[in-house]
């Protein structure tokens, strides 16, 4: 059975019934919340609950705030794993692109050297955004076809070469140079 209880609003002062067993309440007549009290005596009082009126009043900002910082993180980590993706892309790209040149540095046979330079020849014509230059004893680096062929054209296949690979500020291999080792 429901008992019902008279208290004042400690902060109106207008009279309210309440059901004893409630332990919370609102003013009817100011909104305000109100704790349900009883004391040793079976007395029962209402106080003001003023920290659920400063929630309430504080609650938008704080959602809002929250929201905003869930939105920016969000972003952010949407973001670094865009960029983490395109940079892993951009280093699988450059490892597949330098795998063709790399081996070819060091001391080689000129056969070895002749199809490293068929390599740039095909890689420089399918590549335009990743041109290699070739620079053959003391002439002048060049990634002209027939330049290149005329290099090929000058090498004996059992001679030994010095190879040596450049890259350039991305990592490409941008420049292979062929010292003659007589």
């Amino acid at each position: 059975m429901i008992k019902i209880t008279s208290i004042k609003c400690p902060h109106c002062g207008a009279n309210l019934e309440i059901d004893e067993k409630k332990k919370f309440t609102r003013c009817q007549y100011c909104n305000t919340n109100l704790v349900i009290e009883k004391d040793i005596n079976d007395e029962i009082k209402a106080s003001i609950l003023e920290n659920t009126k400063i929630i309430s009043k504080i609650f938008p900002i704080v959602f809002i705030t929250v929201f905003v910082i869930i939105f920016i993180s969000i972003i952010a980590m949407f973001s670094m794993s865009s960029n983490l993706f395109s940079k892993s892309k951009s280093n699988f790209d450059i490892k597949s692109f330098n795998n063709s040149f790399t081996y070819a540095a060091g001391t080689k046979n000129g056969i070895f050297v002749i199809d490293t330079l068929d390599n740039v020849i095909s890689s420089n014509k399918q590549n335009k955004k990743h041109q290699i230059y070739v620079k053959y004893d003391n002439s002048k680096k060049t990634n002209n076809e027939n330049k290149i062929i005329d290099i090929k054209d000058n090498l004996n296949n059992l001679d030994q070469y010095e190879v040596i690979i450049d890259f350039d500020s991305d990592g490409y291999v941008n420049l292979i140079t062929i010292e003659n080792k007589k």
